[in-house]
């Protein structure tokens, strides 16, 4: 006879493993139909965005030291960071490239309802996302960390 916490515990592990099913599942459907999943669109929109804001920056780097009050080591630490978030960002872009499923006839952008992705492909993008999950959690966290010091360095720096 099995104690009721160790039932309980094993019913707990079951629920989980069902859970975990359901959602890769779940995200191998989506990854099937739309070529990723919204998290990961989500992230390159923001990676791009990102990228974007930080070239617009080096653009504009003289103009935005110009009206603040940054001193010449500030605009370079400035102009730093902005390099940095550029750089990160363009890695998460790069990582989630890696991860997009595309059709069959390797057209642009994800597969219409003509076009058929085999399910080989699928699992092996949906392996890899779950394989690569940490490090795309590592270089999202960094990405924002270094957006919120540009944004504290510009703010401290206004005139």
């Amino acid at each position: 006879m099995i104690e009721p916490l160790t039932a309980l515990g094993l019913a707990a592990n079951i629920v989980q493993l069902v859970e975990f099913g359901a959602r890769v599942i779940d995200a191998g459907r989506e990854i099937a139909s739309q070529g990723s999943t919204q998290e990961q669109r989500h992230l390159k929109r923001l990676a791009a965005e990102t990228s974007s804001i930080c070239d617009q920056i080096k653009r504009q780097e003289r103009q935005v030291i110009g009206r603040s009050r940054f001193s010449a080591q500030d605009g370079s630490t400035f102009a730093s960071l902005a390099t940095q978030t550029k750089s990160v960002a363009n890695n998460l872009d790069e990582l989630l490239a890696r991860l997009e499923v595309n059709a069959e006839d390797e057209t642009e952008g994800p597969p219409t309802k003509r076009q058929r992705v085999s399910s080989s492909r699928v699992a092996r993008k949906l392996l890899r996302g779950i394989w690569d999950d940490k490090e795309i959690k590592g270089l999202k966290s960094r990405m924002l960390d270094l957006q919120r010091q540009l944004l504290l360095e510009l703010a401290n720096n206004q005139r």
